[in-house]
């Protein structure tokens, strides 16, 4: 299946620091536990509440949402800062749907992924999400 997904804006490819934090946001365990491996395991570390303990800045947030309509409101109630870039994770928005171009400029986040995903995909989009803002 070909790796389906968009992003808001692109930019140059600039280098991504080091050991990036992303804060994951799944309400299933069993995906939070898988995403939270997938992440450590691609050279990230992974915080799962905000603010984070170490009182370090995530530098990006995964974030699930139900239906893609409700992302501007999740990301509210999940208090991440207005200037923190969001991928959102969503089951209920169509391959075809999020590999359109102007649907995360739409939702107000930098990218999209269509669930299921494969650990690659997951890993290409953070880091093209983390790329494409800096």
């Amino acid at each position: 299946m070909p790796f389906q997904w968009c992003l808001s804006s692109f930019s140059e490819r600039a280098p991504l620091p080091a050991r990036p934090l992303v804060f994951v946001s799944e309400s299933d365990p069993l995906l939070l536990s898988l995403c939270s491996s997938w992440l450590v395991e691609g050279g990230f570390a992974v915080v799962t509440s905000l603010p984070p303990p170490s009182g370090r800045r995530p530098h990006l947030a995964l974030v699930d949402v139900a239906t893609p309509k409700g992302a501007r409101s999740q990301v509210r109630r999940l208090q991440i800062p207005a200037d923190m870039p969001v991928l959102l994770m969503s089951a209920r928005l169509g391959r075809t749907a999020s590999s359109s171009p102007g649907i995360a400029e739409q939702l107000g986040v930098r990218g999209v992924l269509s669930k299921p995903f494969s650990r690659e995909q997951l890993l290409a989009a953070v880091q093209e999400a983390l790329r494409s803002g800096a």
